[in-house]
């Protein structure tokens, strides 16, 4: 079959060098599709589905219920009974079938395998080996993956490095850190981080710019944003210094996550940070500890003579770019007169609930106010 008319899944698993790659990680072969796949980035999507079929049929369905599997496989086993194909041929020997033959075993192979999905409501499965064909386990993965067609920048030093890469973004990398950036796509820029990092991207929005790490993706169109994902530590962060930036857990990145000029995800701004916790493998959108102005060209008042609390509250939102939630009818006869200036963001805000006889939470990186009303 020319490689050119792979155009359903049937077509992929029914492949020696396919399976080669997939079940076995054959060098040649994972070379040959990666270069596959770029060429023919409209059919990556149906190869993902076949990527996931074998995955699932090597591992012997194991998101699924025993009574389910055990009642498909044996479902399988008849229908290649009936086919006179031996039960107990090897992966060597079914490369050396005949193709008629071994595409009747397969078209078995895929009908059983859509029953034992369909059966237990568990297109999750595909979705997530569609997921893990699309993003890097391990720094020393990814590094294999591109290792003809990348630069490596190790700092094994106490302080932090410059690094200039090809599109003119910049990256600062700490100590006791490193990064694997890949020059072979044009559609996306990609790199891979261990340790820490401050990246000042180079806008382009028709290629996404992409931070992998063990556990989190971070995307961005061109901004300015700190990594920080030490294996030795309890947890991953993303601190935004400019622009937005959009994070996910790494088990939730697809390649339309990846191609799409949207950020999608979780979107972070300046003033926000994601931590993920290494222990409940969670996200969670919170505030920095000390949250700065953003705009320093402008002059911000915080001198309040009287003020409505609207006013100033919406005075705190543009200083900081953080959204601050409250009952505006409850609130509304509420005022405020107060000197601030050099008083920290959540000085400002102790001062302010103090006045109103009112309380905050930060939740999912915005400011709630709770308060009784003014008497």
């Amino acid at each position: 079959m020319e490689y050119s008319e792979f155009n359903n899944i049937e077509d992929f698993i029914t492949d020696a060098s396919f399976r080669n790659w997939v079940l076995h990680n054959d060098a040649m072969a994972r070379q040959f599709w990666k270069e596959w796949a770029q060429a023919n980035p409209d059919r990556q999507y149906t190869m993902n589905n076949a990527v996931a079929l074998l995955k699932m049929l090597q591992e012997g369905g194991r998101a699924l219920s025993a009574d389910v599997v055990n009642h498909e496989v044996n479902a399988i086993l008849e229908k290649i009974a009936s086919d006179n194909v031996v039960e107990t041929a090897t992966e060597a020997e079914v490369i050396e079938m005949p193709p008629s033959r071994i595409r009747r075993v397969f078209r078995y192979w895929i009908a059983a395998a859509v029953m034992v999905l369909v059966s237990a409501g568990a297109w999750y499965y595909i979705r997530c080996y569609v997921v893990a064909a699309n993003v890097y386990e391990s720094y020393e993965a990814f590094a294999e993956e591109v290792k003809n067609n990348s630069f490596e920048y190790i700092n094994n030093a106490d302080t932090s490095q410059q690094v200039r890469l090809a599109d003119g973004s910049e990256v600062l990398l700490s100590g006791k850190s490193k990064i694997t950036y890949s020059k072979t796509s044009t559609a996306i820029r990609e790199i891979y981080l261990e340790g820490e990092a401050f990246f000042r991207v180079t806008k382009n929005p028709a290629q996404p710019f992409i931070v992998y790490t063990k556990d989190i993706v971070t995307k961005v169109l061109g901004t300015s944003f700190w990594v920080t994902a030490f294996a030795t530590d309890k947890r991953a962060t993303v601190i935004v210094k400019t622009g937005k930036v959009s994070v996910f857990k790494r088990v939730n990145f697809t390649e339309k996550n990846m191609k799409a000029f949207e950020l999608g995800g979780l979107v972070v701004t300046p003033n926000q940070q994601v931590v993920f916790n290494y222990l409940d493998k969670n996200l969670h959108r919170a505030l920095i500890e000390k949250p700065v102005v953003l705009d320093t060209t402008a002059r911000h008042h915080f001198n309040f003579d009287a003020t409505p609390i609207k006013e100033v509250f919406s005075v705190m939102q543009k200083a900081y770019g953080i959204n601050v939630v409250f009952d505006e009818e409850l609130l509304s006869s509420c005022s405020l007169s107060a000197n601030m200036g050099t008083e920290s963001f959540y000085e400002k805000l102790d001062l302010i609930c103090k006045t109103l006889n009112a309380r905050y939470e930060i939740i999912d990186g915005n400011v709630v106010i709770t308060s009784s009303g003014c008497r």
